[in-house]
């Protein structure tokens, strides 16, 4: 059989490649997060990685979140803006760390 003349329209392997690097893309921004939450602040007057944890995997509500931690909505508010900021900074410097391109920087600039 000759195939030296067989016409190919798009090549397979250029988008399983594609597909592979998206998929190591997501996976060191996975990475990334774990590491930007467990490096978070978890102290008494600082709680952000047990707070992140409950209001964004578990799911929490800010009132649940204010009951659970002895706190008023506001302080509830101002320590989630806190913890979140501090998740932002970890999380690009996470993502710096181990040369995930491109990077997602989560500030908020004004």
């Amino acid at each position: 059989m000759d195939v030296k003349n067989t016409k190919v329209d798009t090549s397979l392997n250029t988008d399983l490649a594609n597909q592979y690097v998206e998929i190591f893309y997501s996976q060191k921004i996975v990475s990334c997060v774990a590491d930007a939450l467990n490096n978070c602040t978890q102290t008494t007057g600082k709680p952000y990685k047990k707070f992140l944890t409950d209001r964004y995997l578990h799911l929490l509500n800010m009132e649940d979140i204010a009951i659970k931690y002895s706190f008023s909505r506001s302080t509830a508010t101002r320590m989630d803006n806190k913890a979140l900021l501090e998740f932002a900074d970890k999380f690009l410097f996470s993502q710096l760390m181990n040369q995930v391109s491109p990077v997602i920087d989560l500030h908020v600039y004004q």
